[in-house]
């Protein structure tokens, strides 16, 4: 149903939604089944709003809050030399996915601390080669 939906896009406005409810809860529906997401029930309703209503930036002169899924449609037939899709985490806000997944995220020590021994002696080169 998305697809047919997609030839009137160049008639949408904008800020307006593209999609019927219905279209929306199929589309969230057959994409929950594709990534295998599951929620809980206090979880869902969330997680669907997301999914449709994530802030973009205004990277392409439209502005204002989009829908995950207009956002990919209104990408795609805007003429750019790449195209856009959902992906497995269009469940999440901009602000979840930059928490979980970019910057340093510096391993949690486990284990005992590393102690330096000043009572080896190592030899001053050591052929690995012969090691194996």
């Amino acid at each position: 149903m998305l697809s047919l939906a997609l030839v009137f896009l160049p008639l949408a406005k904008a800020n307006t939604p593209l999609f019927t409810a219905h279209e929306y809860q199929s589309a969230f529906k057959n994409w929950t089944e594709k990534y295998n997401k599951g929620y809980t029930v206090g979880e869902f309703f969330g997680r669907y709003a997301t999914f449709k209503g994530t802030i973009y930036f205004d990277l392409y002169g439209f502005g204002g809050p989009w829908e995950n899924v207009d956002f990919v449609a209104r990408h795609n037939i805007g003429g750019y030399s790449y195209s856009v899709e959902l992906n497995e985490f269009a469940d999440m806000t901009n602000e979840e996915f930059k928490k979980y997944y970019l910057g340093f995220k510096p391993a949690a020590r486990t284990g005992k601390p590393m102690v330096y021994n000043d009572n080896i002696t190592l030899p001053d080169a050591v052929d690995w080669s012969s090691k194996g």
